[in-house]
């Protein structure tokens, strides 16, 4: 009958104490630690990745509308530029007629303040001819 019982043997004790079980169940807690760890930092990355995307988008368009501004802008520019060219070069024209009638007023100012040879015999014409008729 002292077959039938079991029999305790005496076991030495693992480097690192407690029970052989306890060495492996302490490493696992850091895998899994890594695990979620690792999983956090992914959804964190993917977070990430869309708010910029999503920024990336917004200024995207912002840009677009500013250069749609920016080529009306210079379109409003350039056609400014036309008419002032147009307007200076009638402005120039202008000018000129101005000093050849400044020439002309002079010339005729000088012609009436000169003293004119009085006519010999001088003809009535228009009306003073029809009243001495």
């Amino acid at each position: 009958m002292a077959e039938g019982r079991p029999r305790l043997v005496a076991v030495s004790e693992p480097p690192g104490g407690g029970t052989p079980g306890a060495g492996v169940r302490r490493a696992r807690p850091w895998g899994r630690r890594a695990v979620w760890l690792l999983a956090v930092a992914l959804a964190l990355a993917v977070l990430g990745w869309g708010l910029a995307s999503r920024e990336v988008a917004t200024l995207s368009r912002e840009l677009d509308a500013r250069e749609d501004e920016l080529a009306r802008a210079r379109g409003l520019l350039a056609a400014a530029e036309q008419q002032r060219a147009l307007v200076r070069s009638h402005l120039e024209s202008l000018a000129a007629e101005a000093a050849a009638f400044a020439g002309r007023l002079g010339e005729l100012e000088a012609l009436v303040a000169s003293d004119p040879e009085p006519a010999k015999n001088p003809q009535p014409t228009g009306k003073e001819g029809e009243r001495a008729h």
